[in-house]
């Protein structure tokens, strides 16, 4: 004897039945009369299952496989601007500079076969930074001293001696040679100075 499944119209109004005769109870009995096996395959549809009813667990591992990939998305809007920080620890103070800078030359006459001396003087509050001198004319060799000195200033400012220098203090430039020509000849030094802070 050939059993052909009943259609889904068929079981569930057997389903239907059941419920009438049996009464509340209906329910249960009814779980336990229909099963997969009572049902054609393909009468089930989307129509007939209950939204939120399926779940993950429900689903053949084949249906649950991942999809291809989709295409990135349209870049998002600029989001707000944020909150300013926090301002910084102050920093150590910088190297001290200098400023103010300017040169400072001092000529003076050596007269035929003698000896001279000229020195270039910052003004009062400035150091020398470097300085230098030469014979003007008559003379092509170099004088034959030149080195830094610290002024010592008269009541009014004015140069009244010369003494060794001392660390960075020194503010004067001094050059001295001898005149081996029978002519005068003029002799110049120059001072680079400049305000230390």
């Amino acid at each position: 004897m050939t059993f052909t499944k009943p259609s889904l119209g068929t079981a569930l109004g057997a389903a239907a039945l059941i419920v009438a005769v049996a009464g509340t109870g209906a329910p249960a009995a009814a779980a336990k009369l229909i099963n997969g096996s009572l049902i054609k395959a393909g009468t089930v549809t989307g129509k007939q299952i209950r939204d939120g009813s399926v779940t993950l667990s429900d689903l053949s591992a084949s249906a649950r496989t991942a999809g291809p990939r989709g295409e990135q998305g349209a870049t998002g809007a600029t989001g707000a601007t944020g909150a300013t920080g926090e301002q910084g620890e102050q920093g150590e103070p910088g190297v001290a500079g200098v400023s103010a800078y300017e040169v400072v030359t001092q000529t003076t006459s050596v007269a035929a076969g003698g000896t001279g001396t000229a020195a270039a003087v910052c003004p009062a509050g400035k150091v020398a930074l470097g300085g230098g001198g030469r014979w003007l004319s008559g003379l092509t060799t170099d004088p034959a001293a030149s080195y830094p000195a610290r002024a010592i200033r008269g009541q009014f400012g004015g140069l009244q001696a010369l003494t060794d220098p001392t660390s960075s203090l020194a503010d004067v430039w001094v050059v001295s040679g001898a005149n081996s020509t029978d002519a005068a000849v003029e002799l110049r030094a120059w001072v680079t100075c400049a305000t230390a802070s």
